[in-house]
């Protein structure tokens, strides 16, 4: 994995946090579960690289 996706993931979890953010202030329930599952994706794919990068070593 590259600096660019280690970079890409924060971003997107900002994204996806704002989404859940305006589904709760809008009191959109479909937005909401949007961002959390986009989060929840996120948070994976973080993990799967850094354990990746644990292997690399």
């Amino acid at each position: 994995m590259g600096a660019e996706d280690n970079a890409k993931n924060p971003v997107e979890d900002l994204a996806d946090n704002a989404k859940k953010t305006f589904g709760q202030a809008d009191d959109d329930e479909d937005l909401k579960a949007a961002g959390q599952g986009d989060q929840i994706k996120t948070h994976s794919k973080d993990g799967k690289e850094r354990t990746e990068n644990l292997l690399d070593e």
